[in-house]
Parts: structure tokens; sequence; C-alpha cells
């Protein structure tokens, strides 16, 4: 299945320390990543299980493919203490958003098809097959 998502915004805290890009990063604070125009391919296995006679679904196996067309990052604190170096990291971070992106990606992919398996499961362990599809 493919989908696009016009707008999709990961806010939350984040600690880190270590090397972006070519700058020295040791910040924690509030951050807002968003992925604009965001391609996504899901690709699911599933199998069949019964549940008191009745047949139902599971995911076994769920893989995501993200694409965003633009990544916009907002961290604040990237270098604590040096707002001029933290908005400097910040701008170049935006200007190669992409390449950011790339650098990531595999983690996001694996993640987010974490959730999307747990959600999946949760309702088609409710829901038998019959009740699913036009039998």
């Amino acid at each position: 299945m493919n989908a696009v998502s016009p707008h999709l915004e990961l806010i939350g805290q984040y600690k880190f320390t270590g090397k972006l890009l070519l700058f020295q990063i040791n910040g924690f604070g509030r951050c807002n990543i968003t992925l604009i125009n965001l391609h996504t391919k899901h690709t699911m296995k599933c199998e069949q299980f019964d549940v008191d006679g009745e047949e139902h679904l599971r995911v076994t196996d769920y893989e995501l493919d993200m694409n965003p067309e633009k990544v916009v990052y907002d961290f604040e604190n990237m270098v604590d203490g040096n707002r001029a170096i933290s908005d400097e990291v910040l701008k170049v971070m935006n200007e190669n958003n992409l390449d950011v992106y790339a650098g990531i990606k595999k983690d996001y992919d694996r993640t987010f098809a974490e959730i999307y398996k747990h959600i999946t499961n949760t309702i088609l362990n409710n829901i038998p097959i019959k009740k699913l599809f036009l039998l």
C-alpha cells in the first residue's frame, strides 16, 4: 500500500551528544521534525490464527519505505549555551535536510514499522477475517 501524508510533525524532547555533519553537538531540549509530503510504501506479511473458533489475521512482518520531499528541523539548544552556533547548525541541517534525513532514514523506517505493526495487530486481533472482508 502506498500513502502520502502532506504534513507529519514529530514533537518531543531530545538529548544528543556527538557529531552532526561537521559540527560537534552537545544539546538537549525541545525538538520538532516536520516531514513534508511524506511518500510511504507499506508492505505487510500476515498469517491466519484462531481465536475462539474464528479466523483472524496477524501481521508477521511490516516494512516501511518513508520518503519525504522535504524535512524541517527545529531543535532548541543544539550547542548547549551557544545560541549563535545552535542557529547555524539548524540552518545547515535545513539547507541539507534530505541528506540529514538519509542518515537516519533506516531508523525512522524501522521504528514506524514497529509502531504500525503493533497498531494493526491490535485492531486485527479484535476483528475476525469474515468481518474484515466480504466473503
